[in-house]
């Protein structure tokens, strides 16, 4: 579980230099790693709102940043 929160922390760090401050605090305030299964990394989210505006706004900048991180990531899952 430690190394989804160091993943995540870093991540958090990457995504914040790639999108606005207003943005940043709006929609990744309260999210986390719940699990990386078999390449797959499952992202918690506050609520529905969030989810489907993290996927259609910033799903492929996580997930850049996300395999940056960590080689092994194939796939993000809210």
């Amino acid at each position: 579980m430690k190394e989804y929160i160091e993943l995540w922390e870093k991540a958090l760090i990457e995504i914040e230099l790639a999108v606005s401050q207003a943005n940043f605090s709006t929609w990744f305030n309260g999210t986390y790693i719940i699990k990386h299964d078999e390449g797959v990394i499952y992202l918690g989210v506050p609520n529905p709102f969030i989810k489907e505006w993290l996927y259609k706004k910033f799903h492929n900048t996580i997930l850049k940043i996300l395999r940056q991180l960590n080689e092994q990531v194939r796939a993000l899952e809210y």
